[in-house]
């Protein structure tokens, strides 16, 4: 659906692509004017941040912590790169 927020079709062979949905595209701007005016206000917020060193060995770590069970509201972040 993130596509058709944006106004954008999904060129995929067969059921997988679509053209764009105009009425969905629509729908998502008002969605987010509404949840900017909700982050603004502060009645919703974004889960806190954890930057994971390692870069791809990382990766491997964040989703071996995910599968033990030890991440709950948390986003996990790993950088690839120093930029």
């Amino acid at each position: 659906m993130g596509y058709d927020y944006f106004g954008k079709g999904i060129a995929l062979p067969g059921a997988y692509g679509r053209e764009p949905n105009l009425e969905r595209h629509e729908f998502g701007k008002e969605w987010y004017k509404t949840m900017e005016v909700l982050l603004a206000k502060g009645v919703i917020q974004f889960h806190p941040i954890k930057v994971l060193k390692g870069q791809w060995d990382g990766i491997i770590g964040g989703l071996d912590s995910l599968r033990k069970g030890e991440v709950s509201g948390t986003k996990l972040v790993v950088r690839l790169s120093q930029d």
